[in-house]
């Protein structure tokens, strides 16, 4: 509820649902008792919120904050606690990715120290479109492996290029239509691979036998620089939608 009222403000992508969700968090290792903090206002109703989830020697931050609840120094004081909770991790880094529209939250970033790394571009389509006409790959099956942690709910597949992360709505929610809080499905580079189409395309049509609803909008981030990715996935059918900066800052350098 709380990103639902949020979106409708800053019409943004960033945080996605998942980097603030208390189950995945904790399946992928976080803390939830020490690694994340929210504000709830008397009436019990939770108006801020923010994590910190350590992938080797980087911290991921993630906050949201009620758009009402803007302009008291409470977004600043959740980036303090993060960053004090990254440098707890021992994190030779922190980052936090930010839609490239949000000029306030980029603000915010730049006074806490932050340096922008990266421009995004944020690419969308839904999994109708990009697996209309895919070719089948080559020389047989492709080289794909499921991990499925719940019956009925793909949350991970891997390739040689790729790694994508399923995230449902809820298990046997009802599927609506995208921009009416249907599943997301985001799909990221492997470090150091590329997105071709044949394997992007092979990934894909293992989809849709999972999920209820072929309307399901998958969307990803891209460094603007890796244009091989981008155009590989363009020509899967996604489109850009909209751009988001990577802003990083070293707790240790700065100590």
């Amino acid at each position: 509820m709380l990103l639902t009222r949020v979106l409708a403000v800053d019409r943004g992508c960033h945080p996605a649902p998942a980097e603030l969700s208390p189950r995945l968090l904790a399946d992928g290792g976080c803390d939830l008792e020490t690694d994340s903090l929210a504000g709830f206002d008397p009436g019990g109703v939770l108006r801020a919120v923010a994590t910190v989830r350590r992938t080797g020697a980087v911290a991921h931050l993630a906050a949201e904050l009620e758009p009402s609840w803007r302009g008291r120094g409470i977004g600043r004081a959740l980036l303090r606690w993060q960053d004090a909770r990254a440098r707890g991790l021992g994190a030779a880094r922190t980052e936090i990715v930010v839609d490239e529209q949000l000029i306030g939250r980029r603000r915010l970033c730049a006074a806490a120290g932050y340096a922008p790394v990266a421009r995004l571009h944020i690419l969308e389509g839904t999994l109708a479109q990009l697996t209309r006409g895919t070719p089948a790959p080559a020389g047989g099956e492709p080289a794909l492996t499921l991990h499925a942690r719940a019956t009925g709910i793909l949350e991970w597949w891997e390739a040689s290029t790729l790694r994508a992360r399923a995230v449902p709505s809820a298990p046997g929610a009802a599927r609506t239509p995208p921009g009416e809080g249907g599943d997301v499905l985001t799909v990221e580079p492997a470090p150091g691979g590329e997105a071709d189409p044949a394997t992007l395309g092979a990934l894909l049509r293992l989809l849709p036998g999972a999920y209820a609803s072929r309307e399901m909008v998958i969307r990803t981030d891209v460094d603007a620089d890796l244009r091989p990715t981008v155009e590989g996935l363009q020509v899967a059918g996604m489109s850009v939608v909209g751009h988001a900066v990577r802003y990083r800052c070293e707790p240790e350098a700065g100590a």
